[in-house]
Formats: C-alpha cells, structure tokens, sequence
C-alpha cells in the first residue's frame, strides 16, 4: 500500500536529564499500514540515535494492557525492567521496558 506523502505513524522521544536515556512514550501506527514493520522501523531508528549520541539506554512505556506494545518491545530486544501504578490519566498502570544500546 502507497502513501504518498502522508503519515502513517510517529514515535516520541524524550531525553532524560542526564543524557543517558531516551524514553519512548508514544507510538502511533495507522491501522490501515500495521504490521508493515512501521513501529519495528521507528523503534530502530531511536535505537540508532540513541547510540550515535551517546545514549546508554533507550526504555519504552506502555499501558499494561498494550499487548501488541508488550510485543513489540520483546521482538525489538527490550526487556521489562518495571512498573508503575496509576501511571497514565486513566489511572492505568505502566510497563517499562528498556535496552542497553552502545
């Protein structure tokens, strides 16, 4: 499928005081487009910056109940390194997971 000079997804990236850690807290693919390796590129791409600028670590997170998110992580060699409740708005609890990167 073509998409011509359209969006169909997006990552943001914080740097953490520090500049040891790039935090991934969003990740939005177009449903019509997923499962084309978009998120799995966007994830690279951050793991990539992350060790040309000298990041140690690149962590994602995620509400608990994002499976395919939980999956991606994994695919992408991230492993869960924590936890929080009442994280998001919604009160909804936080995954973390990250990756060592250089």
């Amino acid at each position: 499928m073509l998409f011509r000079s359209r969006p169909v997804g997006y990552i943001k990236v914080i740097a953490e005081p520090g500049g040891k850690v790039l935090r991934v807290t969003d990740l939005v693919v177009s449903a019509p487009v997923r499962r084309q390796g978009i998120a799995s590129g966007l994830v690279l791409a951050v793991m990539n910056m992350a060790s040309s600028r000298d990041y140690l670590y690149v962590v994602m997170e995620m509400q608990s109940r994002n499976d395919p998110a939980v999956s991606l992580a994994e695919k992408m060699g991230l492993t869960f390194c924590g936890f929080r409740d009442n994280y998001f708005p919604n009160q909804d609890m936080a995954l973390f997971f990250s990756r060592f990167v250089r």
